[in-house]
C-alpha cells in the first residue's frame, strides 16, 4: 500500500548501469559494445489457497499482506557496434551495422500465481527475445 509510505512504486527499478566502450582499431574501423543491466522491478507475491474438496488443488490466488516486497529477477543486455569510416579529401562516409541484444535476453515483465496441481508463483516474460538490428550510411561535408 502507497498510503503507509513504506512501499516501493511498482515500476522501481532501483539499480541502472549502462557500460559503452568503443575501440578505434586503425584504418577507419572501429567497434563497440554496450552492457545494461536493470535490477528487478519489485511485485507483490502471491499464495494458492487450497481446495477444501480437493486439497491437491489450488482453490484461488491470494495476495501476500506485503506489498511489492519481491523483486523479479534482473536484465542483462549486450549490444554490438562496427563502423567503417572513409575519408575523401573534404568529404568523410562511414558505414555501421549494429545488433541490440545479441545475448538474447528476455526482459521479466510480471510475476503470477499458477493454479493447478503444483501451485508456483511464474515470472512472465515475452515469448520471444526484443531484438534489433540496423545498417547505416553517414556522410560528413
Amino acid at each position: 500500500d502507497y498510503s503507509s509510505g513504506r512501499a516501493v512504486h511498482d515500476f522501481d527499478q532501483t539499480h541502472h548501469l549502462n557500460v559503452v566502450l568503443s575501440w578505434n582499431i586503425g584504418r577507419g574501423f572501429r567497434i563497440g559494445g554496450r552492457l545494461q543491466y536493470n535490477s528487478g522491478r519489485p511485485y507483490t507475491p502471491e499464495s494458492c489457497a487450497p481446495d477444501p474438496r480437493t486439497p491437491f488443488h489450488c482453490f484461488e490466488c491470494r495476495r501476500s499482506e506485503e506489498f511489492n516486497s519481491e523483486r523479479l529477477p534482473a536484465f542483462v543486455r549486450i549490444d554490438l557496434r562496427f563502423d567503417k569510416e572513409w575519408t575523401f579529401r573534404r568529404v568523410g562516409l562511414a558505414f555501421f551495422a549494429e545488433m541490440w541484444n545479441v545475448t538474447l535476453a528476455r526482459e521479466p515483465l510480471g510475476a503470477s500465481c499458477n493454479c493447478g496441481e503444483d501451485p508456483v508463483m511464474t515470472v512472465a516474460e515475452p515469448p520471444f527475445p526484443l531484438i534489433g538490428a540496423r545498417l547505416g550510411l553517414r556522410g560528413v561535408y
